[in-house]
């Protein structure tokens, strides 16, 4: 008997562990994509005149996002699909090949962006084209809209 509660006290405490992790990584990838977004509109704002032209910082804002991205594609392990408010659709895990060639080609058009800022606003608004589309493109097939 007192091992029958031995075991289930740790399948609880197991399932307990499972939950706990599948929350981090989403809040992880939250956590994340968050910070990618204020370096997206970091480069935005100076595209559009609103800020000064920055090539170093425009060029680290890219960096920041072509670092994360691996990090990025490791936090959606099984089970974390739903609850804890993610905006993942379920097709990053049907699709996982699809999903980690969008990041790829993400990694890609931010490596050109961060050489392009050098370059100067015409230059980088060129490169942020192509990561515009990348980040879009992968939203569009794999993000709900929020609600």
């Amino acid at each position: 008997m007192r091992s029958v509660a031995v075991l289930a006290a740790m399948a609880v405490a197991g399932g307990m562990a499972l939950a706990q992790a599948q929350s981090n990584s989403i809040k992880e990838r939250q956590a994340l994509m968050e910070e990618n977004g204020k370096a997206m509109k970091l480069v935005g704002d100076m595209l559009k005149g609103e800020r000064p032209y920055d090539a170093k910082a425009a060029g680290d804002a890219m960096q920041s996002i072509n670092v994360s991205v691996d990090k990025f594609l490791t936090l959606f392990p099984a089970g974390s699909e739903t609850g804890f408010e993610t905006r993942a659709r379920p097709e990053i895990w049907k699709n996982k090949k699809d999903f980690e060639d969008w990041g790829n080609q993400i990694k890609q058009d931010t490596a050109k962006a961060q050489a392009a800022a050098a370059g100067g606003p015409a230059s980088m608004r060129t490169a942020m084209a192509d990561v515009g589309k990348s980040c879009s493109g992968c939203h569009d097939d794999y993000r709900t809209e929020k609600k």
